[in-house]
């Protein structure tokens, strides 16, 4: 299956599918931000400064790696700095706080409001589905508030393969961090 049309929701995924992707995105300001984005999210708290740049939290390394791996391929992981920002210190989750990707020049709250991500589907079958998110982005930004938006798009790959334990995110993008 593969066609030029482009979608404004994940209706060409299956709702396993679409719950993987996003639950990906909703990791994403975490793994491609700041890393205490995600510690909000899944409730962990810190429990003390390792040194200037780790902080140790109340989560076991094994049990937050699993949840993560249930997500996304090593694959995939390897892209990303999670092998810097996420590290085991003697059982424990230790987080590099303030280690973040660069926002993708043109991303605006606005911009996002007026043009939401759109998909287009590459292929699909029963072992692999690849797509692209087609993000938006303001090339005058934050220029002037009564500068009329100039908006330009950038397609990012995402792909998703079936593993033995379920469905992966193989490569992944986002639309704030690229």
């Amino acid at each position: 299956v593969s066609n030029d049309k482009e979608y404004s929701n994940l209706s060409f995924l299956t709702d396993d599918q679409q719950h993987l992707y996003n639950t990906a995105c909703g990791i994403g300001p975490g793994l491609y931000g700041m890393a205490d984005n995600l510690m909000h999210l899944w409730g962990y708290k810190s429990v003390s400064d390792l040194d200037e740049n780790y902080v140790l939290y109340d989560a076991d390394y094994d049990a937050f790696s699993a949840q993560i791996h249930m997500i996304f391929t090593d694959d995939c992981l390897k892209n990303t700095d999670y092998a810097i920002k996420f590290i085991n210190y003697n059982g424990k989750l230790a987080v590099y706080d303030f280690l973040s990707n660069d926002m993708v020049e043109g991303t605006t709250a606005q911009v996002n409001e007026a043009f939401p991500d759109t998909f287009r589907l590459v292929s699909s079958t029963d072992n692999k589905v690849e797509f692209m998110l087609i993000s938006h982005y303001d090339r005058n930004g934050w220029n002037n508030i009564d500068d009329p938006m100039d908006v330009y798009t950038i397609e990012y790959p995402i792909r998703m393969i079936h593993t033995d334990d379920g469905w992966r995110i193989d490569e992944f993008h986002t639309t704030m961090e690229g």
